[in-house]
């Protein structure tokens, strides 16, 4: 980073809800001169608005890739990856979240059948409001930092395959193989609500 006129408090206060890595943050960090400091971030990678004194007798720190500090507690909390002796920590490995996309299973697993029938008119236009409020209702949540929406990955385009699939976890029409944790799962359930709630909402004003 190169040095300039802006503190690094300032820099970090400025910066507060960027991603380290984003290139807001590389833009704006360049105006202070860091020699010694680090901002720091929360488990989802976004500055806090703090500064801290890069001291190793500093205590509950870890270091980011030489371009952030965490709290340790954040950084377990979030299940990040912690080299204790060494003081760092790596964010965890971003994590695919599959939106069913076909009718059928969003009826079916998302529930929609339990209040409209198979011939409901407006059927179709609930599935995608589900689909669309879901995958908005988890990118909007923040627990959801390493958490990609992704569609079905190929045949479980299908009903049949998406039905079938070994998912680790999974709530109405979402599903994932990977592990999550307990806020994880909140916010995938959450989002399953979003969904339903949105589709809900189409088939209860073509009454």
């Amino acid at each position: 980073m190169t040095t300039n006129e802006m503190t690094c408090d300032t820099a970090a206060a400025k910066g507060r809800g960027l991603h380290y890595e984003s290139r807001a943050w590389a833009s704006l960090a360049e105006d202070a001169d860091w020699t010694g400091m680090w901002p720091a971030i929360d488990r989802d990678g976004k500055l806090t608005g703090q500064a801290v004194d890069s001291d190793e007798t500093a205590v509950g720190w870890l270091n980011v890739d030489d371009e952030a500090m965490i709290p340790e507690g954040e950084a377990r909390a979030g299940g990040w990856t912690i080299d204790a002796d060494e003081g760092r920590a790596e964010p965890p490995k971003p994590a695919t979240v599959e939106f069913a996309l076909a009718d059928e299973t969003i009826r079916i697993c998302g529930g929609l059948e339990d209040y409209a029938g198979l011939e409901h008119p407006e059927m179709q236009r609930a599935c995608a409001a589900y689909r669309r409020a879901a995958i908005a209702g988890l990118e909007d949540d923040s627990r959801t930092g390493r958490l990609v929406a992704e569609g079905p990955r190929g045949q479980r385009i299908l009903h049949s395959a998406w039905a079938g699939a070994r998912w680790s976890y999974s709530c109405g029409a979402i599903g994932t193989t990977a592990t999550l944790t307990e806020d994880e799962k909140a916010a995938v359930g959450a989002a399953h609500d979003a969904g339903l709630a949105a589709a809900m909402k189409v088939i209860r004003g073509a009454e």
